[in-house]
C-alpha cells in the first residue's frame, strides 16, 4: 500500500500519521510542494511526482492502494497526475477529503478546470469524507454509481481522550477562539456579538493578530503549540467558530473532548458534530444576535452548560486512533475484495 499526502503540516499530517503509526505494511510518499519562490516550487513538484511515478515502476505488484488525500483547492489540481498514474497502473485509487468539495470548487479558476477535476474524481474507486454531510454534498454531483462511498471522520491523540474535565466553576476564561482573523472566520461577527452580550465576557482569540486593531472584549494573542491549545480549551467556558467556510473543524472535537461547550455555525460537516455530540449550538452564519443570545445563554444556564459538556466528552470517545484506524483497515479490505456500494445520496 501507498499512503500519499499532499501536505507535510496541519490537520492532513495527523490524519496519515494515524495511518502510518498503526499500519506498517502502508507508505507514505510526500508530495514536495513549495510556494516559493515559483521556479523552485514547479521543479520541487516534478521531482516529488517523478520519485511517486519511480516507485510505483521499480516496485511492481508491491502496491495495491493509492491513498491520495486532497485538503485545498490547490492540492485538487496538484494531484491530478498522481490519480492518472495511478488509474493507468490499474491501482485500487481512495481519494479522502480533508475539507469541504464546494470550497474546493470555488478556488479552482474556470469552469473547464473544474470540469476537469471532476472527472478525474470519477476515475477513482472509493471516496471518502470526514462527515456525511460532506459526503451529500459531493454526491448530489460527483459521486458515480460504481464508486464506494466512505465516512470516516478524524481521530483525536491518546493525550485529548485522558483530558480531565473542569466543572465551570474551575475554569477561568470565558471564551475563546482559534483560528485566522479573517471574514471567513467570521471574526466580525463574533466582535458585533460580544458587544451585544448582556454579562460581562472576554474572549482570548488565539490568532495572527492583525496591527492597529483592539476590538472591544476581545484580547487578540498569538498562535500557540497544540499543548497550549488543550491547557487552554480546558480552561474556557466556551469555543466559539462562527466561520462561513469549514469542513469538518478539528477544534470542535478538541472542545469536546476538553468537556467544553462550543457554538458555531450552520455550515458543511459542522451540524453533524453537533447533531452527533449533542456539545454544542448552532446559529446561522452571520445571525450576530443569535450568537449573543448563545453566548448569554452558555454563560448563565449552569445545567444547560454541563449536559453539553458531558454530552461532549461521552461522544469524543469513539474518536479513539484505534476505532478510526479500524474503520480505515475494512475500507481497504472491501476495495480489495471488491466490495463496495453503489452511491445513493443520503436522506437529508
Amino acid at each position: 500500500m501507498l499512503g500519499y499526502s499532499a501536505r507535510l503540516q496541519g490537520g492532513v499530517t495527523k490524519v496519515t500519521g494515524h495511518l502510518l503509526r498503526h499500519m506498517p505494511e502502508m507508505e507514505l510518499h510526500p508530495f514536495l510542494y513549495g510556494y516559493t519562490p515559483r521556479l523552485y516550487s514547479i521543479f520541487r513538484t516534478f521531482i516529488s511526482f517523478l520519485a511517486y511515478c519511480a516507485r510505483l515502476a521499480l516496485n511492481p505488484g508491491r502496491y495495491a492502494i493509492i491513498h491520495i488525500i486532497i485538503g485545498s483547492p490547490g492540492d485538487a489540481l496538484r494531484t491530478i497526475p498522481y490519480i492518472l498514474v495511478a488509474a493507468l497502473g490499474r491501482y485500487k485509487i481512495c481519494l479522502q477529503y480533508h475539507t469541504s468539495t464546494d470550497i474546493i470548487m470555488q478556488g479552482l479558476p474556470r469552469s473547464f478546470i473544474r470540469t476537469l477535476v471532476l472527472r478525474i474524481w470519477k476515475l477513482v474507486d472509493t471516496q471518502a469524507f470526514l462527515s456525511m454531510s460532506l459526503a451529500r454534498l459531493h454526491g448530489d454531483f460527483a459521486c458515480q454509481a460504481t464508486q464506494t462511498v466512505v465516512v470516516i471522520p478524524n481521530a483525536l491523540d491518546r493525550n485529548w481522550h485522558e483530558t480531565e474535565i473542569l466543572p465551570v466553576t474551575d475554569r477561568n476564561r470565558d471564551i475563546v477562539f482559534f483560528g485566522r482573523w479573517s471574514w471567513e472566520k467570521g471574526v466580525n461577527d463574533l466582535v458585533n456579538a460580544l458587544e451585544k452580550v448582556t454579562v460581562p465576557v472576554e474572549c482570548e482569540c488565539y490568532t495572527n493578530p492583525p496591527n492597529g486593531v483592539h476590538p472591544a472584549h476581545c484580547r487578540l494573542l498569538p498562535w500557540v503549540p497544540e499543548s497550549e491549545v488543550l491547557r487552554i480549551m480546558r480552561t474556557a467556558r466556551i469555543l466559539i467558530l462562527p466561520s462561513y467556510a469549514e469542513a469538518y473543524p478539528t477544534v470542535l472535537l478538541e472542545a469536546a473532548a476538553c468537556g467544553t461547550p462550543f457554538i458555531a455555525t450552520d455550515i458543511a460537516g459542522i451540524p453533524d458534530i453537533v447533531n452527533e455530540s449533542g456539545a454544542g449550538v448552532l446559529i446561522k452564519p452571520g445571525d450576530v444576535r443569535g450568537l449573543a443570545a448563545a453566548i448569554d445563554m452558555l454563560m448563565t444556564d449552569e445545567d444547560l452548560w454541563k449536559t453539553l459538556s458531558n454530552n461532549g466528552k461521552k461522544w469524543v470517545s469513539q474518536l479513539n486512533t484505534e476505532s478510526i484506524v479500524a474503520k480505515w483497515r475494512n475500507t481497504y479490505r472491501n476495495m480489495l475484495k471488491g466490495k463496495g456500494n453503489s452511491w445513493t445520496a443520503p436522506p437529508p
